[in-house]
């Protein structure tokens, strides 16, 4: 009885320090994730931020960006601080779009590029010119 004693004390001690906080942040994780909401700021497992827009049962729908939305599972979102305020989501004026759009004339481009690149994969016809060839061993 006295060798029995404190194995018990060790699981107890066990359960207290390291199964009974697991339990409740699981289940404080359940509560989050079941009073998401229209409006709601929250972060994705995968860490991309978004404002939900719609909610179905298991089902989440989040903008990540202006007219840019993204279809989540309810588990794989995080409820977010409601006191962080909506315009640290807003995309921050960078000044590079005027960089990143394509040029209307494309005249300069050479589209009939005839010239040979040794980076390029073979060709199904020269594939087939190695399988007649003679026998590898």
């Amino acid at each position: 009885m006295s060798q029995l004693l404190p194995l018990v004390l060790l699981f107890v001690l066990m359960y207290f320090i390291l199964i009974r906080p697991q339990q409740q942040k699981q289940k404080a994780q359940r509560l989050s994730q079941s009073q998401i909401s229209d409006g709601d700021q929250v972060v994705s497992s995968g860490g991309i931020y978004g404002r939900v827009t719609q909610v179905a049962t298991d089902k989440v729908w989040v903008e990540i960006a202006p007219d840019i939305e993204v279809v989540f599972a309810r588990t794989a979102l995080s409820r977010l601080n409601p006191s962080i305020p909506a315009d640290e989501f807003e995309p921050a004026e960078s000044g590079y779009e005027e960089d990143l759009h394509a040029p209307d004339d494309l005249s300069g481009l050479d589209l009939h590029d005839t010239g040979e690149h040794k980076d390029e994969l073979p060709t199904a016809e020269s594939d087939k010119d190695e399988e007649d060839g003679p026998a590898r061993s």
